[in-house]
């Protein structure tokens, strides 16, 4: 890595000591720059925007989708049954299922992503020989 926190992805050795050292899983990671020898320039645009992507996720999305099926599940639980929690309780209830969704889905898609840079890195090492 340099010394600008810019890693170099230009040779099978480069992309292999960030899968060893499991840079991509990294809270904050070093920007990974793809420069492949002989890889047409478009080619080589469109492969850095998508590492650019997956590096930063923020799973925002998967987040919100889950903290709204939660709290339509739950939702269709207090409609569906009686609780005993009464309206403050009930209320309470949504905020914490509400919050759990979102936590719980914003890791997954943060952990989807660096599943996917890992396989991209990995296609990468296997495509430079």
């Amino acid at each position: 890595m340099s010394a600008n926190g810019v890693v170099r992805l230009d040779s099978r050795a480069s992309v292999e000591r960030v899968l060893a050292a499991r840079a991509y899983l990294r809270v904050f990671m070093p920007r990974l720059e793809v420069a492949p020898p002989g890889m047409d320039p478009e080619s080589a645009h469109a492969l850095q925007a998508r590492v650019d992507r997956l590096a930063d996720e923020c799973g925002c999305g998967v987040g919100a989708a889950v903290a709204l099926g939660a709290l339509a599940a739950w939702l269709v639980y207090v409609a569906t049954s009686s609780p005993a929690f009464g309206v403050w309780g009930t209320v309470w209830r949504s905020v914490v299922v509400l919050f759990a969704g979102a936590t719980a889905g914003k890791l997954a898609g943060i952990a989807r992503a660096r599943a996917e840079l890992r396989g991209v890195l990995v296609r990468l090492r296997e495509g430079l020989a």
